[in-house]
Parts: structure tokens; C-alpha cells; sequence
């Protein structure tokens, strides 16, 4: 099997395999409601036998429709079908269809729900809510258009928001604005205002906006090179040098910005994307993937796959896309495994029936980490299976599939940060201060170090005095020190380093505050005892994590405190910080020497 074959099986087997049901949203197809419906059946009765011009075309002719619901049957197993008549959705309640599309693994939306001159407004709208949902949903966008671009174009820019980087950039777009209007009124006879915008349409603006092509434009443009040509020969007609182009470029993408205002998006779509090769279409969001049919198409399901293997789904992306099928494949099953042993969970669910509510939150989450341990356990196997098949089939192309060169020394600097850091923390979370949480105050990291049963909100407070209620606790925490520039080998494996993801940058911590040269530590760690307050619960701003802490401080009056907010900016999974604490307390339990020197 080639590498293409075998790729194209990987995507069926992540992406088509596990589509168990389909939803088309059709203005020209029968539904249950026209059926069942005894006056709406009589309607039927009566077009057939007296055929009306104005009627669905299934009433004339069946048997596309019959054949697309055959084919749906056909595969193993068969799907589950259902038609919505997506002309009587109001604009009132396409969004409350939306909401219920969840329910469907795969989309066949009619481009024209308001008859064969439909504008796409209706069909682009349902589109919109339905990429707003957490479901990744399949859609095949259905089109009577003679030309599939056509649709396709209209979607992508009704999904784009207008470029942010050009709002800081206005004085050069008004400076071309003003060069360009001087000249038409030099030489109207040229119009070379109607020349630039024509030259610079849909296409060009596509290739500006694309995540792979966007950084070229500049170069294809000055060298008047597809599909700048005509934009290049207009701008020679202006009379500009390469230093000028650069402006011209932005005003040109701003003036196709304002002649298409109307159709350009209020808030762009996360992570979309959309294919560069005009011979197989798609659209992809983080919840979505669009792929473009005619109506005379007779396979959607295998456009839908052209076009998946089209995106390229890095292996990874494959392999989170099977682990996604599994648990819903298997979930029962699975589930009914893990619940087996009735036992557990009778002990489980008395402790928290009997337990504070800090107690009953604490439970209920060690709970919920034991049990997704034992659902993934159970399908591993068969996750793991598809990911060596992904590896066995490669031929060396699937690395390309991510978009980084890891041949490039700075990728490769920033792809060993961002794997460091994705193997030693996780995305904050609990409603407590615990150990392996990274603290920001006044531009100082601290990781807190204290063992968690020490920091569980109801157990008994260690290092201090405390209240009944233990609403005040202790914790040790030690200094973090940014280290400059990316760190050798032997400093990686030194096993004092921690790489830390703040605001999307991950950055190298050490735990020493001196150089690290080839593993050896210059210095002790630094520590603190800090207080929280509260039980240190944790307060949520938004997606910033905060919780009150209070540092330990001398002065000439003795010993005071001083209340603070720290923002909780990362968390280490728990061996991480196990780590820091044992080397902590190496470091508060070695053994004074007296050497001389």
C-alpha cells in the first residue's frame, strides 16, 4: 500500500468510520413532517397526479434523492438519516436548529434554502451557529452553483473578521489612498482606482489572509507574480517604486475590506482555515470542517473524505480524533466496567455524602481523575494500535503535516520548549492552592512546595497556629529564576529546570538563582512560608486563576504579614513537583561540614 492509500485508510478510520448518523438540511427534499402530516400528504397526492412548477423536484423526480439516501445505507453500518426543510427555518430559530445539529455526526447543508437563486445567506447563517458548539461537527456544503467557488469563497469571508493588523497601519493606507486619488484626478481618463480594486479581488485578498501563503504576498506582488499580475501592472501604471508597494498593499487589502463590509465577520472564527488548492474545498474551524458538493454529486461521503485527507490531519490530530471515536464507540461498555466493583463506589459515596462540602469537592474531583484513568485504560490498546500504524505507514511526509521545520534550529528551540512544557504542566485547574501551583507576585514565580495533604483545606494546619475553622494556612513555597536563551542538554537533564507556558510563551525556570552550567546547581534553593487565606481556595477572573496569600515579613516591630493576590499562572502535574519537594527537602536536612579551605 502506498503512503497515500495508507494515509487516506487513517482518515477513514479516524474521520468516516465513526459517522453513525446524517442530517440534511434541504428546502428540496421530503420530511417526516410532509409525510405524516395529513393535509401535507394529501398536497403530495394531489402534485403528483397534477404536476405544479412551483413544488420540491423529489414529487417529479425521486430518484436522486433516493439514490443519496441509499448510499447513506450502504455503509457499514448503516447511517441513521433525517431531513429538516431548512426553507422554514426564520432567523429566529436557525439558531435553536443549530443547538440540536450536536446530535448529528455529519451535515448535508443545502446552499440554497431559499430556492435555486438563494443567496447562501440563510445556509451561511445556520453554518455560523453551528461552528459555535464544542461538537466537531462534518459538514458537506450542497450546491446547485455551476461553480463550487463560488459558495466556498462566500463562506470563508463571511467567517473572516476584518484583518486586526491593519488598524495600526492607517496613516500609510491613507497616504496611498491620497496618492492614488491624485493621479485619477491628474489622469481620469485611466481610472486607475477602478484598475487596482479589479485586479485586486477575492483571490488576492484569500492569498494575503492565508496562514501558508499570507507571508509571500509581498514578494509575489513586487515581482508581479500569479495572482498579483494585474494588481503589479496597475500599480506600474501608478508609477511606484518597491518602496511604495508595501503601503499599497495594505491600502488595497483595507479598500477590499470596505467594499465588502456587509459580508466580513464581527469576530473571526477560531483557528480557521481553508484549503489554497482551488481542486478540492474546504473550511475548517476548532469545531468544524465544511467540504463543497454539487447537487448532482452521488458520493458525498467520499468528497467529505478527498477533502479531509486534503487538510492533512497531523498524526496527532488523528490519533485525538480516534480517541474521541473510542470513547464513543465503547463508552458504555467501558463505563460499565469501571462501575463493576460496587463496593468502591458504595465506600465512595458515603464518604462524600458524610464529608463538609470542601471535602465533598476534593472527593468528587479524585474521583473524577481515577475514573477517566480507567476509561482511557480500557481503550489504550486500541489507540495505540492506530497511532504504530500511523508511524508504520510513513514514509517521512507526515511530519510536514504540522507545519514546523524542526530542521530550523530556532523550531526546534521552541518546539523542545513547548514539548517540555507539555510534559511537566497542565492546564490550571482545582478550586484550592496545591503543591506544583506557579504563583505571580510582583513579577516574582514561586511553585508551591508544601506537600498536598498539607494544603487540603479541611486537614490540620501544619507550622502554625490556626483558628477552628483553619480558614488561615501554611505553605512553603521556592523561587523560580528565569534563565536566558535556550538551555543545553545537559542543563534540560540537570533536573532543575521547569519550562513554563506564561500568556502563550514558554519559558525556561530554574529553582537556583545562579547559572546552571553542565547540571551542576551554583547556589541553594530559595523558600518562603507564605499564608493563604480562605482555606486557600481559588477565585476565578475570567480565565485567570487568583487566590489571597499573605507573606511572612520582618521588621523593626517583630514579625508582620502582608496580605497579597497572586495570580496562579501554571500548575506542574504531580511527579514534577513531588521533584521540587524532595529536592527541598535534601536541601533543609543536609549536614553541615567543617572543612577547611
Amino acid at each position: 500500500m502506498t503512503t497515500e492509500a495508507a494515509y487516506t485508510a487513517l482518515v477513514q478510520e479516524a474521520f468516516i468510520d465513526p459517522i453513525r448518523s446524517v442530517l440534511i438540511i434541504d428546502d428540496d427534499y421530503p420530511t417526516w413532517e410532509e409525510i405524516l402530516d395529513r393535509k401535507s400528504l394529501v398536497g403530495i397526492c394531489e402534485t403528483v397526479a397534477t404536476p405544479n412548477p412551483e413544488s420540491k423536484s423529489w414529487l417529479k423526480e425521486p430518484g436522486p434523492v433516493l439514490e443519496l439516501i441509499k448510499k447513506f445505507r450502504q455503509k457499514k453500518p448503516g447511517l441513521m438519516i433525517d431531513i429538516y426543510d431548512g426553507a422554514k427555518a426564520s432567523d429566529t430559530d436557525e439558531d435553536v436548529l443549530a443547538s440540536h445539529l450536536h446530535q448529528s455526526d455529519m451535515l448535508i447543508l443545502d446552499y440554497q434554502l431559499n430556492g435555486d437563486k438563494g443567496d447562501g445567506k440563510k445556509s451561511r447563517s445556520i453554518a455560523h451557529a453551528l461552528l459555535e458548539n464544542r461538537h466537531f461537527n462534518l459538514v458537506v456544503i450542497h450546491t446547485k452553483a455551476d461553480d463550487l467557488a463560488v459558495p466556498f469563497n462566500e463562506m470563508v469571508l463571511s467567517l473572516l473578521a476584518p484583518c486586526a493588523h491593519l488598524k495600526d497601519k492607517q496613516p500609510q493606507i491613507d497616504e496611498s489612498a491620497a496618492r492614488i486619488k491624485a493621479y485619477d484626478g491628474e489622469n481620469p481618463e485611466e481610472n486607475i482606482l477602478k484598475a487596482l480594486e479589479d485586479a485586486f479581488g477575492i483571490e488576492q485578498y484569500f492569498y494575503t489572509r492565508h496562514a501558508k501563503t499570507g507571508m509571500k504576498a509581498l514578494g509575489l506582488v513586487m515581482n508581479g507574480t500569479a495572482p498579483f499580475v494585474g494588481f503589479k501592472e496597475a500599480l506600474d501604471k501608478l508609477g511606484c517604486n518597491k518602496g511604495d508597494i508595501p503601503k499599497l498593499l495594505l491600502w488595497a487589502m483595507r479598500n477590499f475590506e470596505t467594499r465588502h463590509a456587509g459580508q466580513l465577520a464581527e469576530q473571526q472564527h477560531r483557528e480557521l482555515s481553508w484549503s489554497s488548492d482551488h481542486n478540492c474545498l474546504w473550511v475548517r474551524t476548532d469545531s468544524g470542517f465544511m467540504s463543497f458538493a454539487k447537487k448532482d454529486e452521488p458520493d458525498l461521503i467520499g468528497v467529505l473524505k478527498q477533502a479531509l485527507v486534503a487538510w492533512q490531519p497531523s498524526p496527532s490530530r488523528l490519533l485525538s480524533a480516534k480517541f474521541r471515536s473510542q470513547i464513543d464507540e465503547h463508552g458504555v461498555i467501558v463505563e460499565d466496567r469501571a462501575l463493576s466493583n460496587r463496593h468502591v463506589y458504595a465506600k465512595f459515596y458515603e464518604r462524600i455524602s458524610k464529608g463538609t462540602q470542601e471535602e465533598r469537592m476534593s472527593l468528587i474531583d479524585e474521583h473524577v481523575d481515577r475514573h477517566i484513568e480507567q476509561l482511557t485504560t480500557e481503550i489504550k490498546d486500541e489507540i495505540r494500535a492506530f497511532g504504530i500504524s500511523i508511524v508504520d505507514s510513513d514514509d517521512g511526509t507526515y511530519l510536514k503535516h504540522y507545519g514546523i521545520d524542526l530542521n530550523n534550529k530556532a523550531e526546534n528551540e521552541l518546539a523542545i520548549r513547548h514539548y517540555n512544557g507539555y510534559v511537566s504542566t497542565k492546564k490550571t485547574g482545582g478550586w484550592h492552592l496545591t503543591c506544583g501551583h506557579v504563583l505571580q507576585l510582583d513579577g516574582d514565580y514561586w511553585v508551591c512546595a508544601s506537600p498536598a495533604c498539607d494544603m487540603y483545606p479541611d486537614n490540620n494546619v501544619v507550622g502554625i497556629e490556626s483558628d477552628e475553622e483553619r480558614a488561615v494556612r501554611s505553605f512553603v513555597a521556592m523561587k523560580l529564576y528565569k534563565r536566558n536563551g535556550h538551555p543545553t542538554g545537559p542543563q534540560i537533564n540537570s533536573n532543575n529546570l521547569l519550562f513554563i507556558n506564561i500568556d502563550g510563551k514558554v519559558t525556561p525556570f530554574s529553582i537556583y538563582s545562579g547559572d546552571d552550567k553542565d547540571g551542576e546547581k551554583t547556589v541553594a534553593p530559595t523558600w518562603r512560608f507564605f499564608l493563604s487565606m480562605d482555606k486557600g481556595k481559588i477565585t476565578k477572573d475570567g480565565d485567570v486563576f487568583k487566590a489571597q496569600i499573605a507573606r511572612l515579613k520582618t521588621s523593626k516591630d517583630g514579625i508582620i504579614h502582608q496580605p497579597e493576590e497572586a495570580k496562579i499562572v501554571s500548575q506542574l502535574r504531580y511527579e514534577y513537583a513531588l521533584n521540587l519537594i524532595q529536592k527541598l527537602g535534601a536541601n533543609l536536612t543536609r549536614v553541615g561540614l567543617d572543612y577547611a579551605v
